[in-house]
């Protein structure tokens, strides 16, 4: 464990942190929290340990998107306008695409096939594979099945989504959320915000926490005021941007081992007797921060090169599906480890196919950025 240091930006210290090694934990989490309803065996069970606030799946997506709120704002911060937009662009979307292709004409048809239906009603009438992958390109998923194929075992339901019953990937639900997240930093980014008035970010990061208190109340009181803003986005857009608020503060927000320990005694005593959503948040954001500079330093090299963290995450759900319609899933252990092997073997091949040239695009046509920033992004920015 490192000394103390004086801010979050001499702790995190460009690629010397461990958000690498976080964000494959965190995408191992997500894997086993949807294993429970994907098998069969109903929610995740600290859904209930933790009075219906949050389950660890849930919990993960938190983790990532705080971590995206650190980093994508000091990237947004360096950056011009439309060479921020492209690298968004090239992070998330070659990736999806594949995982929409590879699940519609890959994974499904072999699973049809092989439950002994005929090949050529695969690829007609509604809810097919080419409709999938066209509804679902743009992030929002208008498309969740195919053909029912996976509808009703294994259940794909999730105590917070029992729409997704049947879907091929539930885990998508959150893209959607996080690119409106970019798009909005990107926004502030573009009006100089980042740069010349950077309270204005601890603004927007408030103004959402006082969405959040409304949406507690009243689920849904946040559409009336912002159309596009579901109680979803609500909670994930104030994830977001307290790690946006790190982001332009971390020159001045101190960083303490006593802090870190605080921060996490607060976040388990908010998640078993409540107050997760207003206290819990904000200190699962700062332990998280706390955690990628406190571990040893051998955690920095994970992911610091081959970051396989989205791949892991978009590939679980199609893989615990398949293990499931195989019949693999009544030996929970056996079918956790499957899924995540599984996921990791497709989250290689995501990285090494796709994710990795994709991102050796993002200095064309041209190489201009409006600053150097002093902690370089991390290679998933």
């Amino acid at each position: 464990m490192q000394s103390d240091v004086r801010s979050i930006r001499d702790g995190l210290n460009g690629k010397q942190n461990s958000f690498g090694a976080l964000r494959l934990v965190f995408a191992a989490a997500v894997i086993v929290s949807h294993a429970f309803p994907l098998s069969g065996r109903g929610g995740d069970p600290s859904w209930g340990w933790w009075n219906g606030q949050v389950h660890i799946g849930l919990l993960a997506v938190y983790g990532f998107l705080g971590i995206s709120g650190y980093v994508v704002t000091k990237s947004a911060a360096r950056l011009r306008a439309g060479r921020f937009a492209w690298h968004r662009v090239l992070r998330l979307y070659p990736a999806y695409w594949v995982a929409l292709v590879v699940s519609a004409f890959v994974i499904s048809p072999i699973v049809w096939a092989s439950a002994g239906r005929d090949l050529s009603d695969f690829w007609t009438g509604e809810n097919g594979p080419l409709g999938y992958v066209v509804k679902n390109a743009t992030l929002w998923i208008r498309q969740w099945d195919i053909h029912d194929l996976f509808a009703p075992v294994p259940l794909g339901v999730s105590p917070s989504n029992p729409s997704l019953a049947g879907a091929v990937n539930g885990s998508l639900w959150s893209l959607s959320y996080e690119l409106l997240c970019y798009v909005m930093i990107g926004a502030l980014a573009a009006f100089g915000i980042l740069s010349g008035a950077r309270f204005m970010v601890a603004v927007v990061a408030g103004v959402f926490g006082i969405l959040q208190i409304a949406t507690l109340i009243t689920s849904g009181a946040a559409v009336s005021v912002v159309p596009l803003f579901d109680d979803k986005m609500v909670t994930l857009g104030w994830v977001f941007m307290l790690g946006a608020t790190a982001a332009v503060y971390s020159e001045r927000i101190p960083l303490r081992h006593t802090y870190g320990v605080g921060s996490s005694v607060v976040l388990i005593i908010t998640l078993w007797f409540g107050g997760f959503h207003l206290i819990g948040i904000p200190a699962f954001i700062y332990a998280t921060i706390w955690v990628a500079t406190a571990l040893p330093q051998w955690f920095h090299r994970v992911g610091a090169k081959n970051d396989y963290s989205y791949g892991l995450y978009l590939y679980g759900w199609p893989v615990q599906q398949v293990l499931g319609a195989a019949g693999l899933q009544h030996k929970l252990a056996i079918y956790i480890a499957l899924s995540l092997v599984g996921a990791a073997i497709l989250a290689w091949c995501s990285w090494h196919g796709v994710e990795k040239w994709a991102m050796r695009l993002k200095d064309l046509p041209a190489k201009r950025t409006r600053k150097k920033s002093p902690e370089p992004a991390s290679i998933s920015s």
